[in-house]
Order: structure tokens, then sequence, then C-alpha cells
């Protein structure tokens, strides 16, 4: 059996079924824990034409694919307007949304 030092939801698991797992001094990651699922970030990318109205402190409601009836609600905390040199430029630019 293993067990978390946090409680909390399961957001990712590194490992399959049936995998032999041993102490040693490098431990990998098996599990990603989220503590407080009200607290999540999203990291996305808006396109070149519609990031000039993105604000800072701007509220958003969006959605996601893996709940498509649900509508999540969150502020954007960090619009990246500027291009940062030696950056990969794909027409879109990072927003975070918390």
């Amino acid at each position: 059996m293993i067990k978390s030092p946090v409680d909390g939801t399961v957001i990712a698991r590194d490992v399959s079924v049936g995998t032999t797992v041993a102490a040693s001094l490098q431990t990998p990651t098996l599990f990603a824990i989220a503590q407080d699922l009200s607290k999540m970030e999203v990291d996305l990318a808006v396109g070149e034409p519609d990031i000039g109205s993105v604000k800072n402190g701007e509220t958003v409601d969006f959605t996601v694919l893996a709940f498509p009836n649900r509508t999540f609600h969150g502020v954007v905390s960090q619009p990246m307007l500027i291009w940062v040199p030696g950056s990969p430029w794909n027409g879109r630019a990072p927003v975070t949304i918390s």
C-alpha cells in the first residue's frame, strides 16, 4: 500500500498498475496530488489577434475537454503581452488564469 503524506486529489499517475516500486535514494514521482482544487492555475495560449483584449484581473469563464458540461471561472493573473527574446513564437501568447 502506498500512502500520501498529504490529503488531496490525484491529478496525474506516472506509474502503471502492477509496476514494482523500490525504495531508493532517488524516489520516483508516482503521483501528482492537488491539495486544493479551488486554487488551480490554467496556462493557455491566446492567439495573436485576441491577446490585445486580455487584461490582468479580468474575470473569465472557460471549459475543458475532461468536463464538457461544466463551466469554470477564473481571473487572468499573468497575461504575457510582450514577446521575450529567445522564447519560441508561434503566434500565441501565454496567459495564466487563477
